[in-house]
């Protein structure tokens, strides 16, 4: 993580591109490894929970999950979103 005050380094939502860009490029790989694997192995019960896209959607939906100005300081700071995935599988 590296402050910057270039306009074009932030997103839509005020998001570092560079911090955020290489998460989502992990998390499509991820999804599309484990259809993969799901496909392979059909007995398998594999579950995925993208806290990244949960994170995003509260800051993109703020005013729909109650205090806002909370919310809204993790878009002052730059910080967004932290990858976090949990992946089961039995």
């Amino acid at each position: 993580f590296s402050p910057t005050a270039n306009p074009n380094d932030f997103d839509n939502l005020g998001c570092l591109k560079s911090y955020n860009e290489p998460i989502q490029r992990y998390n499509r790989l991820l999804r599309s490894t484990l259809g993969n694997i799901q496909h392979n192995h059909s007995a398998m019960r594999i579950i995925y929970a993208d806290y990244y896209a949960a994170n995003i959607d509260i800051l993109t939906n703020a005013t729909q999950y109650g205090n806002v100005s909370v919310i809204l300081q993790y878009l002052h700071l730059g910080i967004c979103v932290e990858m976090y995935n949990i992946v089961l599988a039995y």
